[in-house]
This record gives C-alpha cells, sequence and structure tokens, in this order.
C-alpha cells in the first residue's frame, strides 16, 4: 500500500510540473512496478550496459535526462538511476509503435543538436545543452499548441525522466517527506512541525 501510494504521489507530481496529464502507458508501467536496476545504478553509468536501447542511445538519454533534473546539493537523474528506468519502461512497458517513436525521436535530437553545434549532445558544454533543450521543449510546445493529441519525443522524455525520478529512492526521499516504517508513532503533534506532505516507503 505504501509502495502505491508513492508511486501515485510521483504520477501527480509529474503532471503538475508537466502541466498536463501522464501517459496511459508510462502509468501502467509505474503501477507495474517498473523501477530502475538496481545492479545498474551500483555498477554505475559507464560500466553500465541497456535491455533495449544501445549503448550510445543510453548514455544518450542518461545525460538528456541528468541535463533536465541536474546534480547540485542534491542528487541527480544520473544518481538516481533514471537511465535504467527509462530503459526498463521503454522495453517492457512500451508497445513497438512507440518504441519505434521513440528511438526515431532520439536520432532527430541528434540531428538536431549537429546541427546547431556541429557536434553530439555529450560533447556539448553546459551552455549548450540548455539551449539545445530550450529549442527542443519551444518546438514541442509550437506541435502541441497546433494538435494536442500529438506526441513528441521531448515530452515523452521529459515524462519518463520526471517519473523515473521521483519514483527512485533517492527522488522520492528528496521531493516528499519521507517517515520510515516502523518508526516512531506520535499521535499529537502540531500540523506547523510536520509540514509537506508525508509517505511511506
Amino acid at each position: 500500500m505504501n509502495n502505491f501510494i508513492n508511486r501515485r504521489n510521483a504520477i501527480k507530481k509529474t503532471a503538475l510540473l508537466m502541466g498536463y496529464a501522464v501517459s496511459v502507458s508510462a502509468i501502467s508501467g509505474i503501477f507495474s512496478g517498473c523501477k530502475a536496476d538496481p545492479k545498474a545504478i551500483a555498477g554505475g553509468l559507464e560500466n553500465w550496459t541497456p535491455a533495449f536501447l544501445s549503448k550510445s542511445e543510453g548514455q544518450l538519454i542518461a545525460q538528456i535526462a541528468e541535463s533536465i533534473l541536474p546534480k547540485t546539493d542534491t542528487p541527480g537523474a544520473i544518481d538516481a538511476g533514471v537511465y535504467s528506468f527509462i530503459d526498463i519502461i521503454l522495453k517492457d512497458n512500451t508497445e513497438t509503435e512507440d518504441q519505434i517513436f521513440f528511438k526515431n525521436g532520439l536520432s532527430d535530437f541528434v540531428t538536431s543538436c549537429q546541427e546547431a553545434f556541429g557536434k553530439s549532445f555529450l560533447e556539448c558544454d553546459k551552455k549548450e545543452k540548455i539551449e539545445v533543450l530550450k529549442n527542443e521543449e519551444a518546438l514541442a510546445i509550437e506541435k502541441r499548441n497546433a494538435n494536442s493529441n500529438e506526441k513528441t519525443f521531448w515530452f515523452t522524455m521529459k515524462e519518463l525522466t520526471l517519473l523515473g525520478f521521483f519514483t527512485s529512492e533517492l527522488g522520492s526521499k528528496q521531493f516528499l517527506k519521507y517517515d520510515e516504517i516502523p518508526g516512531n508513532y506520535d499521535a499529537c503533534i502540531p500540523l506547523d512541525d510536520v509540514g509537506g506532505c508525508w509517505h511511506s516507503l
């Protein structure tokens, strides 16, 4: 039950940040228990071998996700293993048509970056990466405004990044109040002392 609540809160948080409802396929993956492979996180990004994506595609989505949720004084997307989550949900919870759509979108992303800076996204500096992502966001918004039902690679990538992060142990502890169970029980405490939305893992 606690895990269900955690995943439900993750979906709500993602929808709030995205500004629209999370896709049915993503919700299906979340509630079927899709999560990053702990071994992939423990072994580190450089030693990770994707199950669905190619090695180069896996490294690329990891860097895109990290640019969306960078490590600062708190963990980022790579720390949370978002790259593994995206790979697994694409492999196990995504229809073939949508798998092809994602891979084609990733390929177009590579081309756009190459055309803009004459180099790959991985070779871009932080400022250039941000510019690439801003351009992707603007184009995706333009497409969505023209047709609200049109899928875009950018919003799919952004959605999976946020879901992967918020359903990870690091992400859920970082952005939601964390109360370990079993733990101390106090039946009468002032609301001001608690604050926020509490959940249990």
